[in-house]
């Protein structure tokens, strides 16, 4: 379901956030906007709260303070319109299940956990892992995969979450060259179909690639906007101090 929205109302709006661990702050006083339908990168060193923000928008991590609006709204409703791709080390990929049984995870927010997927389910998963080219492991456990391999498969299952929002923490993370570039590619035609990407990423090179806009932070907000205005060496000395890469 591809819901059209005005586009003067971002796919997501932050006002003030504020988020601590044991009272140390890991965001401090995050203000942005994300336009409905762009590719946003979020990008900064290591400790500088991305992983926070992704886990703080999915009502994961309680905020300290502040206001999250998703597509102009402040309610549980609007966060089912959320899709989620944790990071890959997150997982316990010795869980007993196979590749289809992960995708087929994608259904449960809509479907409720105790009912069975149906055939079209089953047909909507098998088109996914046929996107990310891995049809032929579909009866594959999770325990034997790839780091590219799993990364695939977590991205069929946001496939089959059919949200407007996704939030992707580092996919392109210690994968091979191909599933990069496949990754790359589902990106961009989830794009075409209207949806909102917000991926954490690390790879400064190709920024500029992937991304239409993005978010620059080390604790702080340091600039956030299109690439081509924001992704300068100015905004890289503020983020990412003596660590400039």
């Amino acid at each position: 379901m591809t819901t059209e929205h005005a586009p003067s109302i971002p796919a997501l709006a932050i006002s003030d956030l504020t988020v601590a661990y044991h009272e140390t702050p890991v965001l401090w006083d995050i203000s942005l906007t994300v336009p409905a339908g762009s590719i946003t990168g979020v990008v900064g060193p290591n400790g500088a709260g991305k992983s926070t923000l992704i886990k703080t928008i999915m009502g994961i991590v309680p905020p300290a303070g502040g206001e999250i609006r998703l597509f102009g709204g402040l309610s549980g409703k609007e966060r089912r319109r959320v899709g989620y791709v944790p990071q890959r080390a997150s997982v316990d990929w010795d869980f007993p299940a196979t590749v289809l049984d992960v995708v087929l995870m994608g259904c449960y927010g809509r479907l409720g956990w105790f009912r069975r997927p149906r055939r079209g389910d089953l047909e909507r998963a098998r088109e996914a892992l046929e996107t990310l080219g891995i049809t032929n492991l579909e009866h594959r456990p999770i325990s034997e995969l790839s780091g590219g391999q799993q990364q695939r498969t977590f991205l069929a299952r946001a496939l089959l979450q059919d949200a407007d929002l996704y939030l992707m923490d580092e996919p392109f993370q210690g994968v091979d060259a191909t599933t990069e570039r496949a990754i790359a590619g589902v990106m961009r035609r989830m794009q075409g179909e209207g949806k909102t990407l917000v991926v954490v990423h690390h790879n400064l090179e190709t920024v500029e690639t992937y991304f239409d806009s993005l978010i620059m932070l080390n604790v702080r907000l340091i600039a956030q906007g299109p690439v081509a205005e924001v992704f300068t060496e100015q905004s890289l000395r503020a983020t990412y101090g003596g660590g400039f890469p």
